[in-house]
């Protein structure tokens, strides 16, 4: 009997505990809530303990204030309404989808400039048009993962992993400025890695094995071009004297026609080592119409004008006169 008694006792509590666990809907609700009445702590505390674990709360409430502290964003904050549009939940984890709508920000932009530059207060005039419903509004789809810890659903951004892509993102931008493709290439794919369905990392990653295809046609076909007869000395002109230039000829032994012709000539001081550099573009058919050339086709020479050279005025006064070396440094294919 006293062991009746005990369960229909406990029965109670244990249905309230299962009250407890809201569902994932409810939890994206609730943070949503947070982050506008600006009760940041609690929207932390909402977090999976992997984000806390990322970024602190003194970082996030930073974070948060510092994008409320923007007028726009004040003006924007009573317009902005949200619904829940679906929920998909699994063992541990869930994906909320949240549809949001605010004022379109391209007509937000044209009106307050439109009061700035007649002397008027834009952030004035744009809270009047909010009030009045006059702005057009735009809605946009979000995805909120969760996952699940001691049976709670807890909001999981990854904040440790987007650090990691955003450097590795930086990273892949400066190797493809170096034209190291294969090290570019290398990184979106340790991004992938992360976050498997990124969609711009994918993107970049399909641009940058196609640049690679391109990159080494090129490296293979700069074989068949031969730069020669190097010249680098002092020279005179009408206007000026002793000015640092060189001369080169090239020849296209390939079978394909060349758009562009990038050479890198490299300045040398006594001891041979390198102290500047200057690149030249003796075959471009691309920019300015008055910097174009003809096109390089297969078998031709090209040949600075009889009497012409190219200057090279920033070289420094250790340049020793005629100490040169160089090289073709890329080329482009006339299609």
């Amino acid at each position: 009997m006293k062991k009746l008694l005990l369960i229909i006792c406990t029965l109670p509590l244990i249905a309230s505990c299962d009250l407890l666990i809201i569902s994932p809907s409810d939890v994206v609700t609730k943070y949503l809530d947070s982050l506008m009445q600006e009760k940041f702590r609690e929207a932390y505390e909402l977090h999976s303990e992997k984000d806390k674990s990322a970024k602190n709360y003194e970082e996030f409430e930073a974070s948060k204030k510092d994008d409320n502290d923007t007028p726009l964003r004040q003006t924007l904050k009573d317009s902005f309404s949200y619904k829940i549009v679906s929920a998909e939940e699994r063992e541990d984890t869930a994906v909320v989808r949240v549809e949001t709508t605010l004022p379109d920000p391209r007509s937000l932009i044209g009106d307050a400039m439109a009061a700035a530059l007649s002397g008027g207060d834009a952030q004035k005039e744009l809270s009047e048009k909010l009030k009045n419903k006059e702005l057009p509004t735009t809605t946009t789809q979000q995805e909120y993962k969760l996952v699940k810890e001691a049976s709670a659903w807890k909001i999981f951004m990854n904040w440790g992993d987007k650090e990691k892509i955003a450097d590795l993102v930086k990273e892949a931008e400066q190797l493809k400025k170096e034209k190291n493709y294969h090290g570019a290439a290398e990184k979106y794919s340790q991004i992938l890695e992360l976050d498997s369905e990124l969609v711009e990392a994918k993107t970049a990653l399909k641009e940058t094995e196609k640049e690679i295809e391109n990159f080494d046609a090129k490296q293979e076909y700069i074989e068949n071009v031969r730069l020669y007869d190097l010249k680098a000395d002092y020279y005179s002109t009408y206007l000026e004297e002793n000015i640092p230039g060189v001369e080169f000829k090239i020849e296209n032994k390939g079978d394909k026609t060349l758009g562009e012709i990038e050479v890198t000539v490299y300045f040398k001081n006594a001891e041979d080592k390198i102290i500047a550099e200057e690149i030249y573009y003796p075959v471009i058919t691309s920019g300015f119409p008055s910097q174009r050339t003809k096109p390089l086709k297969s078998n031709y020479i090209w040949q600075q004008e009889r009497g012409r050279f190219y200057t090279a005025k920033s070289v420094p006064d250790e340049w020793a006169k005629g100490k040169v070396s160089a090289k073709i440094t890329n080329i482009e294919f006339v299609e």
